[in-house]
């Protein structure tokens, strides 16, 4: 854990970032998931950032790994329930956490905030994906392709809200729209930008929206 609070009164939230991410991000020198983890603070949640075990190449053992983290965290602060979020591939993380914790029941899931959610959910969107000469899968090894096309999207209870920027590749808005059909609860939201949290205008929707999903008070 590289950031958290100590805030014990608000709900948890566990946040995991980009594909190979980390708190730090050594390509852009002095640049840290810090701000979005303060949007979230700021919301009224005591935010924690999580980084899977990326060079396992296997989103099933990430999605199991955040959910495990999240279940310590609300164990070592007595609460009952979670958040979970995350950005690009930490989002289709954090969809796989909040799918398992839901099957688990052992801590209630507060709320998943899913931001430009990385489209690699089976053959078909795979198969889509490698199609758009931007798309990172392009890069993938065959084990990480293979093991992306063994995913479904799952149905999630728990609410949600699912974010894309307006100027986002087509793929990725594409996964937008099939989220919100797939989760009738999930509350959609469209910053105008690329596919970057850190834009100014991504930070501004996170603010102005994050906060319905914290249940304890600030």
């Amino acid at each position: 854990m590289l950031f958290s609070t100590s805030m014990t009164e608000r709900t948890p939230l566990i946040f995991s970032p980009g594909l190979d991410g980390d708190y730090i991000i050594p390509e852009q020198p002095g640049r840290t998931y810090g701000p979005v983890l303060q949007v979230f603070q700021a919301a009224g949640f005591q935010p924690h950032f999580f980084a899977p075990e990326w060079p396992e190449r296997d989103p099933q053992k990430w999605g199991q790994g955040m959910a495990d983290y999240a279940e310590t965290i609300a164990r070592e602060n007595n609460s009952g329930e979670v958040a979970m979020a995350g950005f690009s591939c930490g989002a289709l993380v954090a969809v796989l956490g909040t799918h398992a914790l839901e099957q688990r029941q052992n801590v209630e899931v507060a709320g998943l905030v899913a931001c430009s959610i990385s489209p690699w959910f089976g053959e078909a969107r795979v198969r889509r994906s490698l199609l758009h000469p931007r798309s990172n899968l392009h890069q993938a090894s065959e084990t990480f392709q293979t093991n992306l096309r063994k995913l479904t999207l799952p149905k999630l209870t728990s609410p949600v809200q699912v974010y894309v920027g307006s100027e986002e590749m087509e793929t990725v808005k594409a996964m937008y729209a099939e989220t919100l059909a797939a989760w009738p609860q999930a509350e959609g939201i469209t910053p105008p930008c690329r596919h970057d949290i850190f834009h100014e205008a991504y930070l501004r929707a996170l603010s102005q929206n994050v906060g319905k999903l914290a249940t304890k008070a600030v």
